[in-house]
């Protein structure tokens, strides 16, 4: 679930956001074994999504370039992944490197 203090604030939320997933059935077997259909929770969906990529990308702030006025370098040149990746868990490692290959 979601921590206490940690709830999301609609009136902070991009208009991207907005969008929901249609209400669809997924389907899901229940305890006895009995397949069962249930509505998808659009909202859990994107919390996970947000708990995620907050987890693993927490702190990338520090790995920003400031580029100095008078010297133009390209967007790649403005995260020093190679730093993020060296502060970043083991267990996160091969994950993160894929993505911020993209």
């Amino acid at each position: 679930g979601i921590v206490p203090g940690q709830e999301p604030i609609d009136s902070l939320v991009d208009s991207a956001f907005d969008a929901s997933l249609p209400k669809v059935l997924v389907e899901d077997f229940d305890d006895q074994g009995y397949r069962a259909q249930e509505p998808l929770d659009d909202r859990a969906l994107r919390d996970a999504f947000l708990r995620f990529f907050t987890s693993i990308l927490g702190g990338y702030e520090r790995f920003l370039v400031v580029p100095d006025i008078d010297y133009l370098i390209s967007g790649n040149d403005w995260f020093d992944s190679q730093k993020f990746l060296a502060a970043a868990p083991k267990d996160h490692a091969p994950y993160l490197s894929s993505f911020v290959d993209t």
